[in-house]
């Protein structure tokens, strides 16, 4: 008999729409419960990303030393994703960019550490990453580091530092006391990828 091929659940998917400025906008539709969303309009505003590890109506931009912030990506739902009104996400006229991911295990995680201003390392990820998002509840930049980059950059325009994403190890992540990384009593969100 000819095997039947097992279903591979959807993992990723992206799209456009244009905003209106109306709060509390749902998408629905994509097929899965995302984990991570990133949007980026078609403007000179910064890209955001919220997990599903944020809790409340918290999302954050990507560029420049800016805290969790409310009114982007205000939820994280079974079928899409909510929109609140903010320039960044959903204003009237601007076209926007969004990608969607699902975690799936040994391929892709979300979660939280407390930084507690010691060197050290994130691990039981499941996997080796080789690309990892670190972003800061406070008012400090999202980095980013994959196997190809020599050190951490932020989104927007760096040359690198070495004192935050330390290294890419076989079970997680290892990060500096660099404040962006690591910062005593601040909570970090981080999206690793294999």
């Amino acid at each position: 008999p000819t095997p039947t091929p097992t279903p591979v659940p959807s993992l990723f998917t992206s799209g456009t729409y244009t905003g209106n400025g109306t709060d509390n906008r749902p998408f629905t539709g994509i097929g899965f419960t995302p984990d991570v969303v990133i949007i980026k309009g078609n403007t000179n505003q910064a890209a955001v990303i919220r997990t599903s590890s944020m809790t409340g109506d918290n999302s954050k931009p990507l560029v420049g030393a800016t805290a969790l912030s409310t009114n982007r990506i205000q939820s994280l739902d079974s079928d899409g994703f909510t929109l609140g009104t903010h320039d960044t996400v959903n204003k009237d006229g601007i076209t926007y960019y969004w990608m969607a991911f699902k975690t799936a295990p040994g391929q892709m995680t979300v979660g939280t550490y407390s930084g507690n201003g010691t060197a050290g390392s994130v691990t039981a990820l499941g996997f080796s990453p080789a690309y990892v998002m670190v972003l800061s509840a406070a008012n400090y930049n999202a980095v980013q580091r994959s196997t190809a980059m020599p050190s951490t950059f932020y989104f927007d325009s760096d040359s690198g530092t070495a004192n935050s994403i330390t290294s890419l190890n076989a079970d997680g992540f290892s990060v500096a006391n660099n404040s962006r990384v690591n910062s005593r009593g601040i909570t970090y969100y981080y999206v690793a990828w294999k």
